[in-house]
């Protein structure tokens, strides 16, 4: 839940620097993909909890997506925000199978286990 409100905080200012110049990118990115997988306008707005005309809005330039919808767009069509954002789609490193162990094994100790484990780990 933490990651999701930050990753949104971060996003929301992210979109302070793409509204004017990007912002008609991202509309035909979003009009793209909605193409490409066959999916109308009020398809996706059924699917991922927009009003119906918001979409319409958008083709006509009368308004821009929202950081909420554009997570929810990006979800639906699984791309990455980077890529109806930039056009560019961030792929993450892979994680090496001891990482991922230690990943998941660190995230279900409570936290003052964590860090304790983490202490630990830094010592060796």
């Amino acid at each position: 839940m933490r990651y999701l409100i930050l990753s949104t905080i971060i996003f929301s200012f992210l979109m302070c620097f793409f509204v004017e110049g990007d912002s008609v990118d991202t509309i035909d990115r979003i009009f793209g993909l909605m193409a490409s997988k066959g999916v109308t306008p009020t398809q996706l707005s059924r699917e991922v909890g927009l009003t119906t005309g918001l979409t319409t809005q958008w083709k006509q330039r009368k308004q821009k997506p929202s950081a909420d919808a554009i997570i929810k767009i990006a979800n639906y069509f699984g791309v990455s925000i980077d890529y109806l954002l930039t056009g560019e789609e961030y792929i993450a490193p892979a994680l090496e199978p001891h990482e991922r162990l230690l990943l998941d094994l660190l995230r279900d100790l409570p936290p003052e286990k964590r860090e304790q484990a983490l202490r630990l780990i830094k010592a060796l």
